[in-house]
């Protein structure tokens, strides 16, 4: 599609740079997302279950539902709905 002259090649190379450039905040916000989901998981096994040996399992589960269900909640959801790579 060379020598048209109408200007359709710099609007595709326009284009072109906006879709590697919202891939590329795509492929961020996933390693972002991606590096929150593996601090969750090292602060459940670094320190959360240590804590279960030292503490009632009636008392963890207790207070394990109290933080589920309130702030948990709504950032459960939200992770939730985060893909996944």
């Amino acid at each position: 599609m060379t020598g048209r002259g109408d200007g359709s090649g710099e609007a595709h190379a326009l284009l072109e740079a906006r879709v590697d450039s919202v891939v590329t905040g795509v492929r961020r916000a996933a390693l972002v997302a991606g590096g929150l989901l593996a601090g969750l998981w090292l602060d459940k096994v670094i320190v959360q279950l240590p804590a279960l040996r030292r503490i009632d399992v009636v008392a963890y589960a207790a207070c394990g539902r109290s933080a589920d269900l309130g702030n948990g909640i709504a950032f459960y959801a939200v992770v939730g709905v985060v893909p996944r790579c």
